[in-house]
Formats: structure tokens, C-alpha cells, sequence
């Protein structure tokens, strides 16, 4: 693991829970998550609460919080340094959204605690704002359409990104209805999650026609349009020419992807959050990408609430491409309504910036009214 500069023996002495269901549906190449069980997470040493977000559980409407948070106990009474060794030795054991999770909930509450931001314990120099980015998760033409027409409406008209589906003719409806509203100028991204091909073996002669096709109608860059080896990306990024590919799930977790990662894969990598596994390791993954002279970018996670201003700071740190991660109100406005200070501001632009470098990631809540909005709230401690 890379080495950590904190060694912080004040111990965790509680930690709350604030779920929020979000009842937005979004549809995949996979499938359509109807619901989605979001939980923001505060680990505590005295007044210091450092923030994090997971999406807990998918269509479980009856998703037991306590149950699922008796996992976190172990943590309670642990020194802040312990608790980071505890994660670099479970990456092998460990979900990677959890163990992202704990990494980014200490991070903040070190930073906190030592009054110092957490970008610059992670060695982060970027300081410029990075553009932000609407995500389209819907099958239906009109109702991307009308989605595109939202994030004009946010002034986020430089970049955006759709849903497609492998299904040539319905994903090149969709780029059409939704080039109709944006700019022409704008970048249009499309996430196949692997809907062009699963577990392949060499490109086929159609699988380069299809793509070629989704770029001549308005495609600029395709993201994990198939599941394929390294090498394989390589290859088909050179035969689909100006279309810029995207790889994703080939950067899970960071750790691997750091000693596997080759040049020309993309013209852009994706950092995804909830599927790094950790911060530290992301950041060496982001200096090797960039040492392809490649452009990297950050997803998103259908984030809400804390992790939104996180990965925003991160990103411009990584003096990314765009990051997707942003607050969501449309969705649900619980957590916005309750923020009293973040770091990270959107612009008149469109674009995310520093509003403020705060200790650690910078989130300072009404947790009182958290507590009274969330759809549940528990809590763990001594």
C-alpha cells in the first residue's frame, strides 16, 4: 500500500448511519434498478465527523439498515492509523465499496482532526476547476431527450453522457433525440457496460462496424463497449478511429489495475468510485494513466449526498477530463438541503471548482436535520 503520512492514535468512538432511499429508476444494458438504498456514513472522534456514501443495497425497498451496519463495529474504539492498516490488509477480503467507503470517511476525519485538506495528504496539486457531467440512464429516446434538456438547463452543456444498450438501432435513436437538444459542440459519452460483447476473444469485423456507426451519428466516445482483454482494447481503439474509447471495469480495483494497465487501451480511462477499493491506490493509478498521455475522468455511482464533493475534489487534484460524480436534487434533495459547507462549488460555467480547501474533504452538516429527513438513522458506539 502506498505509504500513508498520518499516525493518528485518537480512536473512532462512534459511527452513524443516515439512510435515504432514492426511488429514480436507471437502466443499464444489464438491467433497470428501480430503487436504490443510499447510506452516508460519519466515523466520530469527539466533535470530528469524517463523511462518506455508499449505495448500500438495489431494489431491496426492505433493506435492513442495522443489520448491514453491525459490519462496522469492528472499527469502534480503533485508533484512526489502525483502522487504515485494517483496510490495506483486507483488499483481498473486503468489497471494494466498503473498503472505499472506510478509506474516504477516515480520510476526511484525519484531515479534520489535523486540520489539513485531505487532497493535500494524498499529494494532489491540481487546482483547476474540471468540468461536470449529467448522466442519461434511460432506454427510452424522448425521455433522454427530455433529460438532455435538464442539464442544459443546470449549464451542463459541455460534456454529457447516455446510456446505450447494444441494440445499434435503439442506441442511435437515442444519440439522435439527444443531439437534437444539446449543442454541437458538446462531447456526447456513451456507457455500453459491456452491451456490444461479453467475454471476447478478438474484434469482430461487426463490432467495429456498430461503433464506427454510433460515432458517424454523433458518438464522440464509446465507454466498456465489450468485455475483452487488455491487449484487445489496444486493438480496437486503432480500429474505430476517431471514436475516443473509454475503459472502466479494466480499472477495478486501483491496486490491480495499476499492474495491469497497458498504453492505448483509450484516449480516456475511467476512475469509477465505489469500485477503486481505495484512495491512496487511486492516486498511483491516476499518475501511471497519465503517464500514458492519456486523459483520465471520474464516474459516478448514482451519488447523492457526501461523496459527490469528494470525488469533485479529486478530480480536479487529478486535473481530470470531467467527473460525473454531482449532487443530484432531482433525485433527491435530503442531503443538499442539509449541507452547511462544502469545499466544491458548480459554476456559472458548468464547470466544479474549490470553493473553499477545508480540512479534510471540507463537509459540514446540519446532522440533526439529516438525522430527521433520512428514511432511517442508526447508530454505533461504545
Amino acid at each position: 500500500m502506498p505509504k500513508i503520512e498520518i499516525n493518528l492514535k485518537e480512536k473512532i468512538d462512534a459511527i452513524e448511519f443516515f439512510q435515504i432511499n432514492v426511488n429514480s429508476p436507471t437502466h443499464f444494458s444489464f438491467g433497470t434498478i428501480a430503487n436504490r438504498q443510499i447510506c452516508m456514513v460519519r466515523f466520530t472522534h469527539g466533535k470530528h465527523g469524517g463523511w462518506a456514501e455508499i449505495q448500500a443495497a438495489k431494489n431491496v425497498p426492505d433493506f435492513n439498515l442495522e443489520k448491514w451496519a453491525e459490519f462496522f463495529k469492528i472499527f469502534l474504539n480503533m485508533p484512526i492509523t489502525d483502522a487504515f492498516n485494517l483496510l490495506n490488509k483486507n483488499h483481498d477480503i473486503w468489497n471494494w465499496d466498503i473498503l472505499e467507503l472506510c478509506e474516504i470517511a477516515l480520510l476526511d476525519l484525519a484531515g479534520k482532526i489535523i486540520e489539513k485538506p485531505a487532497i493535500e495528504i494524498l499529494g494532489l496539486n491540481g487546482k483547476n476547476p474540471v468540468p461536470g457531467v449529467f448522466c442519461i440512464l434511460q432506454d427510452n429516446p424522448e425521455r433522454a431527450a427530455e433529460m438532455a434538456q435538464t442539464a442544459l438547463n443546470k449549464k451542463l452543456n459541455s460534456h454529457l453522457k447516455i446510456k446505450i444498450f447494444g441494440d445499434n438501432s435503439l442506441d442511435i435513436k437515442i444519440i439522435k433525440a439527444v443531439r437534437k437538444i444539446i449543442p454541437e459542440n458538446t462531447f456526447l459519452i456513451g456507457d455500453a457496460n459491456y452491451g456490444y460483447g461479453k467475454n471476447i476473444n478478438n474484434i469482430p469485423n461487426n463490432l467495429v462496424l456498430n461503433l464506427k456507426t454510433l460515432h458517424s451519428e454523433g458518438l464522440n466516445a464509446c465507454e466498456d463497449p465489450a468485455n475483452m482483454p487488455n491487449e484487445l482494447w489496444k486493438e480496437l481503439q486503432e480500429k474505430v478511429g476517431k471514436l475516443a474509447l473509454i475503459p472502466d471495469v479494466p480499472l477495478r480495483p486501483s491496486w490491480t489495475a495499476t499492474k495491469n494497465l497497458i498504453p492505448g487501451m483509450g484516449r480516456i480511462y475511467n476512475i469509477h468510485p465505489a469500485c477503486t477499493g481505495s484512495i491512496f491506490h487511486t492516486v498511483k493509478l491516476a499518475k501511471k494513466i497519465q503517464s500514458f498521455d492519456a486523459k483520465l475522468m471520474i464516474g459516478d455511482a448514482s451519488l447523492v449526498g457526501a461523496a459527490c464533493t469528494v470525488w469533485q475534489q479529486l478530480a480536479i487534484g487529478f486535473n481530470a477530463a470531467w467527473v460525473e460524480a454531482i449532487e443530484k436534487p432531482e433525485e433527491s434533495d435530503i442531503f443538499p438541503s442539509c449541507i452547511l459547507e462544502c469545499s466544491t462549488v458548480q459554476l456559472s460555467t458548468g464547470k466544479f471548482g474549490i470553493k473553499n480547501l477545508n480540512p479534510g474533504f471540507g463537509l459540514i452538516l446540519d446532522k440533526e436535520k439529516l438525522k430527521k429527513s433520512a428514511d432511517n438513522y442508526y447508530c454505533l458506539k461504545n
